[in-house]
């Protein structure tokens, strides 16, 4: 019975999934995944923020310096990991355009050989 069995058919690309360019390694994700990634890890470390801030005001609090330090310290972290990601992208764009350079300053030898009829 099992070797009558077929294969279940392969599932269609995820248009969404992460891409790997061919020229560099870079990844390339579908327009707005990542904006969208961020837009929700924001809105839950600032919720987190204020619940927890809400929960001290409740309590009775009126100072909230020590939450206020957290949240920035964690947004600068997120901040310097986007910088890096950036950086990286940055060079890697770089380092392409140094090759599309060099490949148009090469000679092609089919036009010369054209050329030359």
């Amino acid at each position: 019975e099992a070797a009558t069995r077929r294969a279940a058919p392969a599932a269609p690309p995820d248009p969404n999934a992460l891409e790997t360019s061919s020229l560099a390694d870079v990844s390339v994700l579908a327009p707005g995944d990542a904006a969208e990634d961020a837009e929700a890890a924001s809105n839950a470390l600032f919720f987190g923020y204020l619940a927890r801030t809400y929960d001290a005001f409740l309590g009775g609090s009126d100072d909230f310096e020590e939450l206020d330090a957290e949240l920035g310290d964690q947004f600068e972290g997120r901040n310097a990991a986007v910088r890096e990601e950036t950086e990286a992208a940055e060079a890697a764009v770089e380092e392409l355009r140094e090759r599309l350079a060099e490949a148009q300053a090469r000679r092609d030898p089919v036009a010369e050989v054209r050329a030359k009829r």
